[in-house]
């Protein structure tokens, strides 16, 4: 028997035990009303347990409630933290993108300028060439060597 429901019997009994000393016909609890104290109490009983277990659910879904919360904030801060980089990274690729375009731009320039202190540049194949060799000299030579002596 459920201790609650137990007291109230027996105070219920006891009740009626001193009325039955004046009453000796009602010396117990009739049926009715047992069933209805039995009613009374299991219905506590339960209205009892139901709002327990509804606190401890409620207190459940507030935890969660929280941890979603802090997963939510999390998430959102994650997703800022993402999207700052992503510019930073877009803005790197445009830096590098014109610093390549500058590299070749000043490679052209140099392969130009290269190409262009070669010009007047004059290449004389089949003359040996000596350690000790005087460009003059061999210009004059070459010119004898032509009939066409420099002047």
């Amino acid at each position: 028997m459920i201790p609650m429901l137990k007291r109230r019997v027996i105070s219920l009994y006891g009740q009626k035990k001193q009325r039955s000393k004046s009453d000796s016909n009602d010396s117990y609890i009739k049926e009715d009303s047992l069933r209805s104290i039995i009613k009374q109490e299991i219905t506590d009983t339960i209205k009892q347990l139901v709002s327990e277990h509804l606190a401890n659910i409620a207190s459940q879904v507030t935890g969660f409630h929280e941890s979603l919360a802090f997963f939510s904030k999390q998430y959102d801060e994650l997703m800022q933290t993402v999207k700052e980089r992503n510019e930073v990274i877009q803005s790197l690729i445009q830096r590098n993108d014109n610093l390549s375009s500058q590299v070749r731009s000043l490679t052209e320039r140099i392969e130009q300028l290269e190409q262009n202190m070669r010009a007047p540049n004059v290449e004389i194949n089949g003359i040996p060439e000596h350690k000790s060799e005087n460009l003059l000299k061999t210009i004059e030579q070459l010119g004898f060597a032509i009939e066409n002596p420099p002047r």
